[in-house]
């Protein structure tokens, strides 16, 4: 298993490191820092030549604030990510 990159949640400071427990892996996380706090975003935001695909076959997008990344994904929020964003909403 190799690397990938992480920022720290105190400092700020991206670095590479082995990557996540099982859990994290089976769930959505930004690739350039790590970051599992998503937001959930429109499809027509997402850049990109295959986007309009990923958004007909309906797949979520999301939104990583800390880089600003905008990405689809297949894998979901982690449980307590998906309350705090059902909070949020309402």
């Amino acid at each position: 298993m190799g690397t990938v990159p992480w920022r720290c949640s105190r400092c700020g400071a991206r670095f590479f490191a082995r990557q996540a427990p099982w859990v994290d892996f089976f769930s959505a996380h930004c690739a350039n820092c790590g970051n599992l706090e998503l937001m959930r975003i429109s499809g027509d935001y997402v850049p990109g030549a295959v986007s309009s695909l990923w958004r007909l076959l309906g797949i979520p997008a999301f939104r990583c604030n800390p880089c600003r990344r905008k990405f689809f994904s297949l894998r979901p929020l982690r449980k307590e990510y998906r309350e705090n964003e059902f909070k949020a909403a309402s």
